[in-house]
């Protein structure tokens, strides 16, 4: 039940919202937390101490959502988060390519 945030409204009252031990709501990162979480996975890939990208190349990597659906408020909701673009479900290669080059030509 991540990724939808009306529904946190919509369980206020709800007997269903005691049955969920875990209620998780997901943030976007920070771009110092992209930055650091892109380090990590270069770490992993076998990259050891080589610097790749420029810290300020890492912090200003384009963050592009992609969503099963959103409803017009959810868009708008996904948008004000500081997103550059968002893509919906499911994916083909030529709309996420398309979202990748408008992010970068807009200087994300």
């Amino acid at each position: 039940m991540a990724g939808q945030p009306k529904l946190e409204q919509r369980l206020q009252g709800s007997a269903l919202k005691q049955r969920i031990a875990v209620p998780v709501r997901l943030i976007p990162l920070t771009p110092g937390e992209t930055a650091e979480f892109v380090r990590h996975r270069l770490r992993i890939a076998g990259s050891e101490d080589r610097q790749l990208f420029s810290s300020s190349a890492l912090e200003s990597l384009p963050v592009i959502a992609v969503t099963a659906h959103a409803i017009l408020e959810e868009e708008s909701a996904i948008w004000d988060s500081g997103v550059n673009d968002v893509v919906t479900k499911p994916i083909d290669e030529a709309t996420l390519l398309d979202a990748i080059r408008r992010s970068l030509r807009s200087g994300a």
